[in-house]
């Protein structure tokens, strides 16, 4: 490190091909022992003093001919216990004016045919106990109105817009 300066670089590439596919590259912690975890896979960017932190993407490349890759996150299968979790959180400020972090899902967008589908579900219960319980709300507030919930479909410009079916 030097001070006055931006710190080096670190890139990984896979080998690239003029005709077949590039090469691949597995970022990964080992298997466990017969006793002990398997290690932990942090990927992130660092704090700071002053000024943004770094962000992080995670990101598919562009698809000439043919579809873009998928990316799929995944949290593996147990044996004991409940399930591992899974959790996707937007950043917090202690800024007085400033907001709490966007957390936006969006499906994908076609210049010719439908947008993606969205599907967001608790999956069945086994052969005993219930299936998962969905819910969505917004926050509390000490002082002020708390958020709303809007459920509605989009303006369509030739045809009818979309159902909604509570049932």
């Amino acid at each position: 490190a030097t001070t006055g300066s931006t710190g080096g670089q670190f890139r990984i590439e896979t080998g690239y091909s003029t005709s077949k596919s590039s090469g691949q590259l597995v970022l990964r912690t080992v298997n466990a022992g017969t006793s002990g975890v398997s290690g932990r896979l942090v990927l992130s960017s660092g704090s700071t003093s002053n000024g943004n932190s770094g962000f992080v993407y995670i990101g598919t490349g562009k698809a000439k001919v043919g579809r873009a890759g998928d990316i799929t996150l995944s949290v593996g299968t147990g044996d004991s216990g409940t399930g591992g979790n899974m959790f996707l959180t937007s950043g917090e400020t202690s800024f007085s004016t400033g907001t709490g972090g966007e957390f936006r899902i969006e499906t994908g967008y076609s210049t010719s045919k439908s947008s993606g589908q969205l599907v967001l579900r608790t999956v069945n219960a086994g052969t005993s106990g219930v299936s998962g319980r969905l819910v969505l709300s917004s926050g509390s507030t000490t002082a002020g109105n708390s958020g709303f919930v809007y459920i509605g479909t989009g303006k369509a410009k030739t045809g009818r817009a979309g159902d909604i079916t509570l049932s």
